[in-house]
């Protein structure tokens, strides 16, 4: 667990997760359980934390993480798929803007031209 920790710590780019993730190893490697550390931080959900500590009373650690990180990763598809839905009529008001620009750029002189003003 002390090297799976440090590994994602060395690898997350977010400097306070980093921080929080080192210090929760130097506790454990302390003598504390895993899930109060990652509680204390602040950074780590309160509900993944009591996760791990259920995962870590029961022997089930490895299972736990496992259904954790499924359901992270299936919420955050569900964020991503949502602000794509939320970001696709933007772009289509963009690309009508744009495409106005460019038929009133091309007809505004034939416009002229028939008006007779050169």
């Amino acid at each position: 667990m002390a090297e799976s920790l440090r590994v994602v710590a060395e690898v997350t780019g977010n400097s306070l997760m980093k921080r929080a993730i080192q210090q929760a190893r130097e506790r454990i490697l302390a003598g504390a359980d895993i899930a109060t550390p990652l509680r204390d931080s602040g950074v780590i959900d309160p509900a993944i934390a009591h996760m791990v500590a259920v995962g870590e009373k029961s022997g089930e650690l490895e299972m736990m993480l496992k259904n954790i990180s499924e359901n992270l990763e299936a919420s955050t598809d569900v964020v991503i798929e949502r602000l794509g839905a939320a970001v696709e009529p933007l772009i289509i008001l963009v690309m009508a803007a744009i495409i106005g620009i460019i038929a009133y750029a091309t007809i505004l002189p034939i416009l002229e031209v028939s008006a007779g003003k050169f």
